[in-house]
């Protein structure tokens, strides 16, 4: 069963058949740390301590707060983050989110992709991995 709930600035959805969530941010969206608590909250409510294997849809953002980077890498492991897809506009995103990637230290694997399909595939790939 699909889910769908309305955050500040972005849409979570519940894919079941994938077995991911996915957060869907708003065009010309601007993040907060606030943003980012908000959204570990509400994926708790959706997935519990089950393991969370994230496809976040960036390609509307217009920026995110040095805050809502470092809350985003410290707080995922909390909230039972295993993987997460980053979805991005171009290469260029592609090349400065990874150095993003590299300054903010994640306890679980993070990728950018400028492809939704490739994204969801790798997301699948971390799940089977993990035996789930």
């Amino acid at each position: 069963m699909k889910k769908e709930v309305r955050l500040k600035k972005s849409w979570l959805i519940t894919d079941e058949a994938n077995g991911i969530l996915i957060q869907r941010m708003d065009e010309g969206s601007y993040l907060e740390a606030q943003d980012s608590y908000d959204c570990f909250e509400q994926c708790f409510q959706l997935k519990g301590t089950k393991p969370i294997y994230f496809l976040s849809d960036m390609r509307g953002v217009k920026g995110i707060s040095k805050e809502a980077r470092k809350v985003t890498a410290a707080d995922a492991k909390d909230a039972n983050f295993y993987a997460v897809a980053a979805l991005i506009n171009s290469g260029v995103s592609k090349i400065l989110g990874n150095f993003m990637i590299r300054l903010n230290k994640h306890p679980h694997p993070v990728k950018m992709f400028t492809n939704e399909a490739e994204a969801i595939a790798w997301l699948k790939k971390q799940r089977e991995a993990a035996g789930l």
